[in-house]
């Protein structure tokens, strides 16, 4: 079943019977919906789904995207948090059967995926992540299915341009930081386009922008990540300072400290926010920097 051999929904229509309703959007869950039909487009255009392709969105409070997604042929699941959402979202695939609703949180806490959808796309060999993520839980939700065991082999997401910008960052910059060493050792992104206000419904008061995210063959294995993670946030905390003096804190030797810096070809004189991703990860994996970090 494709989208030409259906008639797409009248989503004012829908969006009118629900503001009629007494629903109003939450700033607190972030539900500035897209609706401007190229932004939608763009989207689905950027995801290049072959016919079957799995697919999770997360937020797709009244159902746009996910109609365009479903009528596409993917295997779609779905989380929405808000029953009035999911209720409605659940109408509009029930033509699908390929595609369900599953209604609760998309996170089990600031730092945890929830298992009413982890659990769900347990037995997926390939999955891909598109989404018109809420602002509120954009960022931890990228950083968070980058380290699954199974990671989504592409994330195609509309979040706010100042998160887009960070996802990006080249090392040097202000917008460079913990957020951007996780997401660009694990994925290859590029910005598809930015996206005016008035691209949402609500308007946000900010610029958003859809984000390509492509899954990388070297990028680290689940052991390297709580090493990796002390790192990033030991030198982070201090950006603006020596990784030399930074480190040889963390570490409580000096000696131990120059040999790990030197062993990577790194100028103990460098600034944290100067270091490229691989250039972290390279010195998460020495055996030096794991006994610190095994030492929590």
């Amino acid at each position: 079943m494709s989208s030409d051999e259906l008639r797409r929904p009248l989503w004012s229509a829908i969006e009118r019977e629900l503001l009629g309703g007494g629903f109003h959007p939450s700033r607190r869950l972030g539900q500035n919906f897209l609706r401007e039909p190229r932004a939608v487009a763009a989207v689905v255009a950027a995801a290049e789904l072959d016919p079957g392709a799995r697919v999770v969105e997360i937020g797709p409070g009244y159902g746009v995207l996910s109609w365009e997604l479903a009528a596409r042929g993917a295997e779609l699941i779905a989380v929405e948090i808000d029953p009035r959402l999911a209720e409605i979202v659940e109408e509009l695939l029930a033509p699908f059967p390929n595609a369900r609703v599953l209604r609760g949180d998309a996170l089990a806490g600031k730092h945890e995926l929830a298992p009413l959808w982890t659990d769900a796309i347990a037995s997926w060999s390939a999955w891909s992540l598109v989404a018109n993520l809420p602002y509120s839980i954009a960022s931890p939700v990228i950083a968070l299915v980058a380290r699954l065991p199974v990671p989504p082999r592409r994330i195609v997401v509309t979040v706010q341009l100042e998160v887009a910008e960070r996802l990006l960052a080249p090392p040097g910059g202000g917008d460079y930081g913990p957020l951007s060493v996780r997401v660009e050792l694990a994925y290859r992104g590029v910005l598809v386009r930015k996206l005016s206000p008035g691209s949402f419904s609500p308007q946000p008061d900010v610029d958003s922008a859809i984000v390509r995210l492509d899954l990388r063959d070297d990028r680290p294995t689940g052991d390297d990540w709580p090493a990796l993670d002390r790192l990033v946030d030991t030198l982070f905390q201090q950006r603006r300072k020596a990784v030399g003096g930074v480190l040889r804190k963390a570490v409580g030797s000096a000696e131990t400290t120059t040999e790990l810096l030197a062993a990577h070809g790194i100028e103990p004189d460098l600034r944290p926010e100067r270091l490229a991703p691989e250039a972290l990860l390279r010195l998460a994996r020495d055996p030096r920097w794991k006994a610190v970090a095994g030492g929590e």
